[in-house]
This record gives structure tokens, C-alpha cells and sequence, in this order.
């Protein structure tokens, strides 16, 4: 059953069910599907009724071997005919042992593989072959990495110049050894360049976790030259976004950006570079930040992320265009503090009714001391998210989550942290059966009450910590 959730609560709810094949269902190896359906007679009136159930994708039924590809790499570039690393993991995910059988890398001019046809098939003239590896018997449960030897980067038959490619695996269906699914014998890792030329990329970007009306610190950007020869000097922009669709940069209008959703900070520039090395730049942020984007503006509560974009400067040509952009973390915007929960420890388990003292660190993570002390609750949900109040609100004791103690956060100055004990008291919520897992979350109420307006983030003043095992007695 379902327990009565208040509005933006979510439940997670364990099921014992049997695989028990619909009627319709035939062959030895049938195509079905797992699906849940909540309130299925339309006994509760509700706002909508088109979103009560959910099919998350096929299951196999049945006595036999499933081989399903969970990981597959290799190179962002590499120049034709030339050696390249690849591997690829697989897993028997099914319920009886696997018999040896063959796996194919191939580079393919589709983002999506066809079903493995079968073994000693030829490749479409959208594929080329690159390399194999045996793929040993597993048993039910079973994972193993591959690596191949003398992977060679070849161009498909049927490739045009400047085509776009992606490196893929397949699992060969052999006789006689039908599997329980064949749908997930293949995988895509995603594009690879083949050819000579540069390709810079952006891997990485830090800095504070908000930025002050002015005078803020400096953002951290790692560009690499993920292509197969020397990139000459480039330029690198970092936005303020509220839409993770980052216009690439262009050199008929370097100002494409939307002033709704992205604005920019500022442009450096980067040097050159050298296949396959990365370099990280540090960009300063402007005295006074720029106008925000509108959509920020008129709704604070859109996430804003930082952003970074980068393009060769002159007119050298890259192996591709089309991973130049880079979406940031959330970062947050304003003069006050930013108090954030960064750990939480405790007891994993624990009888009804005793008491345990969880340890909680919060930071001040802004160059701005707080203006009050802060009340930190600590709560025991159901679920690793729990429902938190909004701002002015109470704590809402739910049949799901239960608050089990808090304390005074006193004021922390610019960059300080603290670790606080919090008395609480195990008990559990209401809802949940005596041999529910637990989770226990520590957040931070927002009380407004600083001059210098609200914490420039809410995201980070809440932290779910370890699972937490309440005893049935």
C-alpha cells in the first residue's frame, strides 16, 4: 500500500511479487515488460490520472543466459589505421551460465546498433570492423572486463568526409544459445574523430559555490586538446546559464547568447597546446557581476549554472565542434552567507526510543560572517531525499519522516566550520514497517533574517547521510 503523501512527498515502497508470464506471452524467450500502476481502480480523485503508472523497460523470464555490455572506452580521437586502447565489460545478468562467444568493436556511422544479426554475419556498410575479443562462459552474476589486441581505426564503407562516428560493441548471438534478451548485446560508447587535427575540450570547472554582487573569486576552467595534433591559441568564455543547452561558440557572432538564460562573465585566452595535454586557466570573474539572466531574475528559484565555452582562435579546423561547451555546477548568487552541510556521521542502528548523537559540520562557505544562529534539525525518512519545508515554514512531520532532534548553529565567520553534536531520539515514522531501511538527512532551516538577503544556495543545506537501521524493538 501507498501511504497518504503531502504535496511534493515521495515514497519508495518495496513490493514481493512473482514472475508470472502474461497469457499472451509465448516462445522461449518472450518480450515483456515490468511496469507498476499506482491507484489502478481510480479510487482517489486527482489532479491527473495519465501519470499513475510507469513501464521502466523489458525484464527476461525464464532458465537461461543474458549478456548485457555495462561499459565500453576508448579514445576521443585517434588518426586512421593507427593502434587504439579499447575495453569493453560485460555481465551475465541472467539466470543460468553463458557459453563462450565473441564480441566485435566497430566504428559506425549511426549513434545506435542493430541487434547483433548473429555469428560470422558481415558488417553493414555503415560499420567497420576495428577488433574482437572471445567472450569467455559466465556464470549467473558474473562480470568481466576485455581488452582487445591491435584495435585499428578504419572508416566504414559507406563514411563521407567530415561524417560524423561512434565507436560501439556487440555481443554475437551464437546457435544454440538462446539468450533470455538480445536487445542489450550491443552499446555505444559515443563519438570518436578519426582523422589529423585539433579538438579542444573542456573537462572540468570550479570555483566558489556563489559569486558576490562584486568582487568575487576566480573560476577554475580545464581545457584539453582531446585531437591528434597540435591546437593553436584559443579562446575561452565562462557564462552564467539557467539553460544547460549551451550555444556554441561562432565566429560570425561571438554574443550568441540569449539574455533570458546566459550571460557572459568574460573572455581569456588559452595557448597552445599539444595533443592529448590539458591545461588548467584560471578566468577572473568581473568587479561587478554583469545583469543577471531574466530568467533568473524573475524566478531566483530557476537553478543557475555556471558555464564555459571554447574556440580556436583564426581558422584552423577541429576533428569537432560539437563538444567545445561545457555546463557547470549550480552556483549561487548574493552577499550573504552560505552556510552549508558538508558531513554527517552517527550510529547505524539503534533501538525505538534510545537516544544517539549524530555529528554534523556545517561551513560558511562565503566571505560574508552570518548574521544569527541557525537551527539544524536532524530528521529520519523513509527516503534518501526527504520532504524539506519551504522558507518560513515548519518542519512537516509526515508518515514518512520524522524529526528526531536539532540544535543552535551559532554565528560562523567567512570560510569557517563547524562540527556539532545533535541529541536526537530514534523513532520512526509512522509509515514505515518495522523492517524498513531508514535514512537520516541533517538540514538547515532558513530563518531570511540576514541583512545582506537569503543564503545565495539552498541546494547545499541539506545533506542525507548513512542508512540508518531502526531495531524492531
Amino acid at each position: 500500500s501507498v501511504p497518504g503523501l503531502s504535496p511534493g512527498e515521495c515514497s519508495t515502497r518495496r513490493v514481493s511479487a512473482s514472475a508470472t508470464l502474461p497469457s499472451g506471452a509465448s516462445g522461449p524467450t518472450p518480450v515483456v515488460y515490468l511496469g507498476a500502476a499506482v491507484d489502478p481502480q481510480a479510487s482517489l480523485v486527482e489532479l491527473r490520472e495519465d501519470n499513475n503508472t510507469l513501464v521502466p523497460g523489458r525484464v527476461g523470464v525464464g532458465t537461461g543466459p543474458d549478456l548485457l555490455i555495462t561499459d565500453l572506452t576508448g579514445p576521443a580521437s585517434v588518426q586512421a589505421s593507427y593502434v587504439m586502447s579499447l575495453s569493453m565489460r560485460v555481465c551475465n545478468v541472467g539466470t543460468a551460465p553463458s557459453s563462450p562467444t565473441y564480441a566485435q568493436f566497430v566504428l559506425s556511422l549511426l549513434d545506435t546498433l542493430p541487434l547483433p544479426p548473429g555469428a560470422y554475419v558481415s558488417l553493414p556498410p555503415t560499420q567497420s570492423s576495428s577488433s574482437g575479443v572471445t567472450v569467455p562462459g559466465m556464470t549467473p552474476g558474473q562480470c568481466m572486463t576485455l581488452t582487445p589486441s591491435n584495435a585499428f581505426a578504419s572508416l566504414p564503407p559507406s563514411a563521407l568526409p567530415g561524417q560524423p562516428l561512434y565507436l560501439g560493441v556487440f555481443v554475437e548471438q551464437w546457435p544454440g544459445q538462446p539468450e533470455l534478451r538480445v536487445d542489450n548485446n550491443t552499446r555505444v560508447a559515443g563519438r570518436i574523430s578519426v582523422g589529423t587535427g585539433p579538438d579542444w575540450v573542456i573537462t572540468a570547472m570550479s570555483g566558489p559555490s556563489s559569486l558576490m554582487v562584486s568582487n568575487s573569486d576566480p573560476l577554475s576552467v580545464t581545457v584539453c586538446n582531446a585531437g591528434t595534433s597540435m591546437i593553436l591559441s584559443g579562446n575561452l568564455e565562462v557564462l552564467l546559464t539557467t539553460d544547460p543547452e549551451i550555444p556554441a561558440p561562432s565566429t560570425s557572432d561571438p554574443r550568441n547568447l540569449n539574455p533570458a538564460t546566459a550571460v557572459s562573465l568574460g573572455t581569456v585566452t588559452v595557448p597552445d597546446l599539444e595533443a592529448r595535454k590539458c591545461l588548467t586557466v584560471s578566468v577572473p570573474t568581473p568587479y561587478f557581476l554583469p545583469t543577471l539572466p531574466s530568467v533568473f531574475s524573475h524566478f531566483p528559484d530557476t537553478p543557475l549554472h555556471m558555464a564555459a565555452r571554447v574556440s580556436p582562435q583564426g581558422t584552423q579546423p577541429e576533428l569537432r565542434q560539437d563538444n567545445n561547451t561545457f555546463l557547470g555546477g549550480i552556483i549561487g548568487i548574493g552577499d550573504g552567507a552560505d552556510l552549508v552541510v558538508r558531513d554527517l556521521s552517527a550510529p547505524f542502528i539503534a533501538s525505538p526510543g534510545t537516544a544517539f548523537t549524530p555529528q554534523v559540520t556545517v561551513c560558511n562557505e562565503s566571505k560574508t560572517a552570518s548574521y544569527n544562529p541557525r537551527t539544524l534539525q536532524v530528521v529520519l525518512s523513509t527516503e534518501a531525499t526527504p520532504l524539506l519545508p519551504a522558507d518560513g515554514m515548519p518542519f512537516a512531520m509526515t508518515g514518512l519522516q520524522n524529526l528526531v532532534g536539532q540544535t543552535q548553529v551559532p554565528v560562523l565567520d567567512a570560510g569557517q566550520c563547524l562540527t556539532t553534536p545533535v541529541l536526537s531520539l530514534a523513532s520512526r515514522p509512522t509509515a514505515a514497517s518495522v523492517d524498513q531501511v531508514l535514512y537520516l538527512s541533517a538540514f538547515l532551516v532558513p530563518d531570511g533574517s540576514d541583512p545582506y538577503g537569503q543564503d545565495p544556495r539552498r541546494d547545499n543545506n541539506s545533506l542525507t547521510g548513512n542508512v540508518f537501521v531502526l531495531l524492531p524493538y
